[in-house]
């Protein structure tokens, strides 16, 4: 069955709803919902929403931010692609294909969709095919909806990525392994000490704790790069001209005192 293969008919706003289990985007839904709106405002709608006709009313299973976005700019009707008969595993399907192809879905989503196509289809060569993974992509997709909900939390909320959560639960004992995960979430990113606690991370040895690992980064210092943008560099331009150094000597100073003073 495919989206093309359906007409494009005006359906009244007022009978469309959202068909909460065949949509696999999930989260953020409403994130720039305004830029979107205005969008609409301007352009109108581009790509018709899929919907399942069901006695009086329209579910939606692909399109939900362009129906709160067309809501919301005060649109009376939205053009539509209607199945009649359209089962939920093929809804499902036609919901992924139109978001992962337009990269819309969070690395979440992805994970629940990998999940609930593979509990429709189970297949893992054809969920891997319609999202375009390799086997080892999926397998973390997987892993994810295997870590604890405190974990699963941070992963959603963007404090730790998903690949680095199930690399250290598979890695450490799950005691460690949470405490790992809880302090390196509350570091902020990008910054020196969270990349010299990752880097310790990666070559630790699985029996060590947080404390431990945090221990060996003073032991055994490794090469970081530090990128300053340009207030920093002018900062770092005049400590260096009145301590009379040169940026590379006044650099590593201020690296080995932040170092020296290291509580991760």
């Amino acid at each position: 069955m495919k989206a093309s293969d359906q007409k494009i008919q005006d359906i009244p706003i007022e009978k469309l709803e959202v068909w909460q289990e065949a949509n696999v985007r999930k989260t953020n839904t409403d994130t720039d919902i305004e830029e979107l709106t205005e969008n609409i405002r301007i352009n109108g709608i581009e790509n018709p929403l899929l919907v399942k006709k069901q006695n009086d009313k329209f579910l939606i299973f692909a399109g939900q931010r362009r129906f709160l976005a067309s809501r919301q700019a005060g649109m009376k009707s939205i053009p539509c692609r209607v199945f009649e008969n359209v089962t939920l595993k093929s809804a499902v399907s036609l919901s992924l294909s139109e978001n992962i192809f337009t990269r819309q879905m969070t690395t979440v989503d992805r994970a629940n969709a990998v999940k609930e196509l593979l509990d429709i289809h189970k297949d893992k060569k054809y969920v891997c095919k319609v999202l375009g993974i390799k086997s080892p992509t999926l397998q973390v997709y997987l892993q994810y909806h295997g870590l604890s909900g405190e974990i699963r939390h941070l992963v959603d909320d963007g404090l730790i990525s998903m690949q680095f959560a199930t690399n250290v639960m598979r890695k450490f004992p799950k005691g460690n392994a949470l405490e790992i995960l809880r302090h390196v979430s509350s570091l902020k990113k990008n910054t020196v000490r969270r990349k010299l606690l990752l880097s310790a991370i990666s070559r630790a040895d699985k029996s060590l704790t947080i404390d431990e690992i945090k221990k060996d980064i003073r032991k055994n210092p490794v090469g970081i790069t530090v990128v300053l943008d340009s207030d920093d560099l002018l900062k770092l331009q005049g400590i260096s001209n009145r301590k009379n150094k040169s940026y590379d000597d006044m650099a590593s100073i201020i690296l080995k005192n932040s170092l020296s003073r290291y509580q991760a």
